[in-house]
């Protein structure tokens, strides 16, 4: 079941599986990460929810995702440039650095 704040916001589908994703668009470098946390979008390149990032129109994929198995994709983002993040965290729970998964 999603948390009540993911159900108001933009859930789109990216690739061949029905997995459900966030786009959290960005203002003034901000996204509403939850309904009363607000993030800077830069501090998304080390959350392990960030799968992409909306960088002059296209989707570039996350920093974050170089330390995934699945993925392994390394990536330089403008974050100057970043409109809005893709985010798998569907339940709620906000930012979660990578680096308590790599440490």
């Amino acid at each position: 079941m999603l948390h009540p704040f993911l159900n108001k916001m933009g859930i789109e589908s990216f690739g061949m599986t029905d997995t459900k994703y966030r786009v959290v668009e960005a203002t003034g470098g901000m996204i509403q990460c939850l309904p009363k946390k607000e993030e800077e979008i830069i501090r998304c390149r080390f959350c392990i929810h960030s799968k992409q990032f909306r960088q002059d129109g296209r989707w570039v994929p996350s920093p974050a995702r170089a330390f995934c198995l699945a993925t392994r994709i390394t990536t330089k983002v403008d974050f100057s440039h970043v409109s809005a993040v893709c985010c798998d965290d569907m339940a709620g729970k906000g930012f979660s650095s990578i680096m308590n998964i790599i440490s």
